[in-house]
């Protein structure tokens, strides 16, 4: 098991790689390459922001999710409670990565 984690790791962590690779072919600053910085927010039909800063470590291969500016939780079934916020985020990153990984 330990072998199938470490192999879903570096999966994980080579897409990130890539990405921030990417984004900095196609940036125009000559700033900091070590780190890409991704903002963007999404509006629900209520009004309420779903705010995300995604700051990835283009060395590391780590990311860091930051949903700081998000709106507070509303009346509905929109809310997510931390766990179910992290869920999703490894959910999206199992997505984003080209080679077969469990979710383990």
């Amino acid at each position: 098991m330990t072998y199938v984690q470490l192999n879903a790791e570096e999966a994980v962590r080579e897409k990130l790689k890539s990405i921030a690779a990417r984004v900095l072919s196609q940036s125009t600053s000559s700033g900091d390459q070590s780190s890409v910085t991704i903002e963007e927010e999404h509006y629900m039909d209520n009004g309420s922001v779903i705010h995300l800063k995604l700051t990835i470590d283009s060395m590391k291969g780590e990311a860091n999710f930051d949903f700081s500016g998000t709106s507070p939780e509303v009346y509905g079934n929109w809310n997510a409670p931390e766990a179910v916020t992290a869920a999703a985020v490894i959910c999206c990153l199992h997505c984003l990565v080209d080679v077969d990984i469990p979710l383990t």
